[in-house]
């Protein structure tokens, strides 16, 4: 039985506000794209007074 040791990446290591700022910019990314795709289709989603979907609905729907 042959041992096998565990390799971790040795690439540089970014500090970790820049790590933080990275995962905030790709999620907030990732509410957009939802948003944008909830205001594509504003058609299907209608609020409970019956007013057409405006930017902050579409955000508040990505998220939910």
């Amino acid at each position: 039985m042959t041992a096998s040791r565990l390799r971790l990446p040795q690439g540089r290591e970014q500090p970790p506000l820049v790590q933080l700022a990275k995962r905030i910019a790709f999620a907030i990314g990732i509410v957009l794209v939802s948003a944008t795709m909830v205001m594509a289709d504003s058609a299907a989603y209608e609020d409970s007074d019956g007013s057409p979907v405006g930017i902050l609905d579409a955000i508040y729907y990505a998220t939910v």
